[in-house]
């Protein structure tokens, strides 16, 4: 039951974002009893922290095919998780967007989360501060293309993210 949980609630999620997620509607949907999702997860926070956790795990295979399928380039990393983030902008928010209060209270999606950042600082050589400055900036692109403040001349998204992540690499030598 757990995962089919999951599985509603993340649909739930990626149609109708975070504030609108409810465990009776779901609980509902997957024809059972409106308590049944207690069992699994003692509140809404709780199966939020589970989402992300997944969407955490998601990213992380998202680049790690990425960085697989690219032997390494940092850029194709860095488009990987932007469209990761187009691609799921609610999952996307809700990992980033401050809706769960603290991570550490929910120990695999700290565990997750952690993880995806290992992964990218391991990829771009090991150092801490390089790898945030990635994330910072290719996170700042994500949420200003969700939020439609960024927008591609041409119309063509991917091919700004590569113009933004190539002005990035030059900045960085």
């Amino acid at each position: 039951l757990r995962h089919v949980l999951l599985y509603a609630a993340t649909q739930q999620l990626e149609e109708q974002g975070p504030a609108k997620l409810s465990l009776r509607a779901i609980a509902r949907e997957i024809g059972v009893s409106p308590a049944a999702p207690y069992a699994h997860f003692p509140d809404k926070e709780s199966l939020l922290a589970a989402i992300a956790a997944g969407g955490f795990s998601l990213l992380r295979d998202v680049c790690f095919r990425a960085a697989e399928t690219s032997g390494g380039d940092p850029r194709a990393l860095g488009r990987a998780y932007v469209g990761f983030a187009i691609g799921h902008p609610h999952l996307y928010r809700l990992m980033f967007g401050g809706t769960i209060e603290s991570f550490a209270s929910h120990p695999d999606l700290d565990g997750t989360s952690q993880a995806a950042f290992g992964f990218l600082r391991a990829n771009l050589g090991g150092d801490t501060d390089a790898a945030s400055a990635a994330w910072a900036f290719v996170h700042g692109v994500a949420t200003l293309l969700i939020d439609r403040r960024l927008k591609a001349d041409d119309g063509d998204t991917l091919r700004l993210v590569d113009r933004l992540l190539q002005r990035f690499e030059a900045g960085k030598r």
